[in-house]
């Protein structure tokens, strides 16, 4: 290697350079010798070129350079690295901070043995799903319905759990804030309603009735900051909230899903700048709907305005006659001393009331109403989240269209959706009767019924909407189930004038081995349809 330190000392740098320093040296040396630069021979410029690659080649060959002195290992020869010039220095001692190596090497040895085991117990156990996984995917936990420990072939699924059935109870569960805000509109309303666009308020903070509003709402009203394009609600001078303009319009849908909504039930109590509360507002405007649907969600019968008025008051000074006397009657009935109006749904079918323990109601749910139904109607909680969007919705079989998607959902559960119920079964028995057009058999029961009210059925600005029917143990009882709108006891001449107004399917429950067919059938008629498009 004696060849090495003559080229490096040519382009005049140290024994110890590296790579990158003779490059630099080489470019600097070419530039000086280059003939196009300075005139010189091809051969000199040819010669440094041939120096550098047999400098470089050498250069690669030899061990990285040492920082300092060459450090020498425990036993005593000097590590290979080009500059060292020590070769008996002293052995270098890496310094131990905390626990000693006799205590951490022990103490790493047992925890790798404890993980590797670990790993291997999980790897070959048998994964089960969780709890969460059989309550959202519906998987079945156990197996085995009979007495004594027979086996009739069915799966256990997650059971109901009972919710609140009034807002009253709903919100002692889950009190609401009172908040009216469009980022939460969505929730119980469309976004082009006329209540959710033109009726939400202005963002002038310091104005009147947000400001108002906003001390009893915590605040956060005056924060947010509303489109300033949405003038303020204002009728015969008064800023108003969407839930007032709501009731003196007669809007019982919005009043009905703000009841079932948790940041908007507060309000139903909740006076204008004038203290009206929306009971005043229906009251004013002669509404007995509107104060019918109020009443039923808990509103405040003896609340006074700026004025000192109760809604009857208000009614009455307005020449509603009937309307004060209805407000009266409730009043006196909240007070214990009369009887007042029944709560009844809307198109009169049903009166709502608790339903008994066999009969579980999930609670007031402002949104998929659809799938809550369908638990409801089959009494365990099998339907997953249904993908209906707004096109079915809005065509005009969307009742036929949304079945099939439920008929789906179930496909692989014992649970089945059968056709449309006829126009002929009279007596409300036969609604629990065999299955349709089969002959009985022992292991199908019908679960209950899947009802859908038509839009503008129930009321006139009510949409689609899905509702459950469930057979008490009480001889000629039967309970229709609202999502929305809460449990309605229904009388037998009752439920069969409600099957006659809408159209109803019923839920049936088989054993495992007709789900297996069924599964067997409907591979069967992929396979066909496969065959017929190849």
């Amino acid at each position: 290697m004696a060849r090495l330190p003559q080229l490096l000392r040519y382009f005049k740098l140290a024994p110890t350079a590296s790579t990158a320093e003779l490059r630099k040296a080489y470019l600097t040396k070419v530039k000086e010798c280059h003939p196009d630069a300075c005139g010189a021979s091809c051969s000199e410029f040819l010669e440094v070129q041939n120096l550098f690659k047999e400098a470089n080649e050498l250069l690669a060959l030899q061990p990285p350079p040492c920082s300092g002195p060459a450090p020498v290992m425990s036993w005593g020869r000097a590590s290979d690295c080009r500059g060292g010039s020590q070769p008996f220095a002293e052995p270098i001692t890496v310094p131990v901070v905390g626990l000693s190596e006799r205590t951490v090497y022990p103490f790493a040895a047992a925890f790798s043995f404890f993980a590797v085991g670990a790993t291997s117990y999980v790897l070959t156990q048998q994964r089960r799903p969780s709890p969460v996984a059989a309550e959202n995917h519906k998987v079945p936990v156990s197996l085995g319905d009979g007495p004594s420990g027979v086996d009739l072939g069915r799966a256990k699924y997650p059971p109901l759990e009972h919710g609140p059935w009034n807002v009253a109870l709903a919100k002692a569960v889950v009190p609401g804030k009172g908040l009216w805000s469009p980022s939460r509109s969505w929730e119980f309303v469309d976004s082009g309603s006329f209540y959710a666009s033109r009726a939400k308020g202005h963002n002038r903070e310091g104005i009147g009735q947000r400001v108002r509003l906003g001390e009893k709402q915590g605040g956060q009203v005056k924060v947010l900051s509303y489109e300033a394009s949405h003038q303020p609600q204002v009728r015969r001078g008064t800023e108003m909230l969407p839930v007032h303009a709501a009731a003196e319009d007669a809007n019982l849908w919005f009043l009905e899903q703000c009841g079932a909504t948790p940041t908007c039930r507060a309000m139903l109590n909740l006076g204008d700048v004038l203290a009206d509360t929306p009971l005043h507002h229906a009251a004013w405007a002669g509404r007995a709907d509107s104060c019918l649907v109020l009443l039923r969600l808990g509103a405040d019968t003896d609340a006074r305005n700026a004025d000192g008025l109760m809604p009857e008051e208000v009614a009455g000074n307005a020449g509603h006659a009937e309307v004060a006397e209805l407000l009266r009657s409730a009043r006196l009935a909240a007070e214990g001393t009369g009887t007042g109006p029944a709560p009844r749904h809307p198109d009169g079918l049903g009166i709502m009331a608790q339903p008994p323990d066999d009969v579980v109601f999930v609670g007031l749910k402002a949104s998929e109403s659809l799938r809550h139904a369908v638990n409801m109607a089959s009494g365990y909680n099998v339907a997953p989240p249904l993908p209906v969007n707004r096109s079915m919705k809005d065509s005009e079989n969307a009742a036929v269209r949304i079945a099939g998607v439920v008929r789906g959902a179930l496909q692989d559960t014992e649970f089945d959706l059968e056709d449309p119920l006829p126009q002929g079964l009279q007596a409300a028995a036969d609604f629990w009767a065999a299955p349709l057009g089969k002959e009985p058999n022992p292991g199908v029961e019908a679960c209950g019924l899947l009802l859908y009210e038509a839009p503008n059925e129930a009321s006139q600005d009510a949409p689609g909407h899905w509702v459950a029917v469930r057979r008490s143990s009480t001889p000629e009882e039967y309970w229709r189930l609202d999502p929305v709108r809460g449990p309605f006891r229904l009388t037998a001449p009752e439920l069969e004038a409600l099957v006659c107004r809408y159209q109803a399917w019923r839920v049936i429950r088989g054993s495992q081995q007709l789900r297996q067919l069924r599964t067997a059938k409907l591979h069967a008629t992929s396979a066909e349809a496969q065959a017929l498009v190849h």
